[in-house]
């Protein structure tokens, strides 16, 4: 995060999509394919219009879950190569900035915390050093969850998931079919995590997806040479696309080919800022 350069020109271009703010039902949960489908005329997903409209942690299950396949996230979907078998959906944490739970010590986060501020700076917080401790306060917290020894384990069923986090809104959004297995890859940390995404008042995880959205994209942008929002837009939607057909593809007989089980596909996001 310390060394990262953003374009004046493109982080402004970006926060006029990250901000925008579209209207949601006024009871109950979002329509899920109102989070999900394209935006006329503008290009973009709604559901990265949609972050300042999260009203309810149900409304952050189904952005979270709409944003896989494109961006790191503290939870998070991945469809992991079987060797030779059926791919396996795995259940796994993430959405740190610095990559590793065990980076976050106070002696390696002044760089860090600088890198925040800066973020924040550009991307027009009213108080950059407040969002700053802010942001680097809730990847602590995340951090914290993360369990080191944290073996994985089939789900017998959806029932086990880990309590606190709205399920079955985060896959019905992520277009995960209904009865596809599922794997925990690191089950304490999730367990942590799930309990996490209830309690951290939303405020805090907007902030969490203002920054975290605008870096990542930003600095995939960067890394492909891009000078304005038109090419990433078209492979956002790219990669929307093949996540939408690997969850397809598990409904159907026969083998998924999975090119990348590790992370999305999208021009080669690093995990987190």
């Amino acid at each position: 995060m310390s060394s990262l350069r953003l374009r004046p020109l493109l982080v402004s271009w970006l926060l006029q999509v990250v901000g925008a703010c579209l209207p949601l039902p006024a009871a109950g949960a979002p329509a899920l394919a109102s989070l999900s489908a394209p935006a006329a005329p503008a290009p973009w997903p709604l559901w990265f219009h949609g972050i300042q409209a999260i009203q309810t942690h149900e409304h952050l299950a189904a952005w979270l879950g709409s944003a896989q396949g494109l961006l790191d996230t503290p939870v998070r979907l991945v469809l992991v190569d079987g060797h030779g078998g059926a791919p396996r959906l795995e259940l796994q944490r993430g959405g740190l900035g610095l990559g590793d739970a065990l980076r976050y010590s106070e002696a390696n986060l002044g760089s860090y915390r600088l890198g925040l501020q800066r973020l924040a700076l550009q991307a027009g917080e009213p108080d950059p050093l407040d969002a700053a401790n802010r942001l680097l306060s809730l990847e602590r917290r995340l951090a914290a969850r993360w369990v080191q020894q944290d073996g994985g384990k089939p789900l017998a069923s959806r029932a086990e998931l880990p309590a606190g986090f709205n399920w079955p809104v985060f896959l019905a959004a992520a277009r995960v079919p209904a009865d596809a297995p599922l794997h925990l890859a690191q089950p304490a940390s999730l367990a942590g995590l799930s309990r996490l995404l209830a309690d951290v008042p939303l405020a805090d995880w907007k902030l969490y997806l203002r920054l975290h959205s605008v870096a990542q994209l930003s600095q995939a942008a960067e890394r492909q040479g891009h000078t304005d929002g038109q090419r990433l837009t078209q492979q956002v939607h790219a990669a929307l696309g093949r996540w939408d057909e690997r969850m397809h593809a598990l409904q159907q007989p026969g083998p998924t080919v999975v090119s990348h089980p590790s992370k999305p596909r999208l021009p080669a996001l690093r995990r987190g800022i």
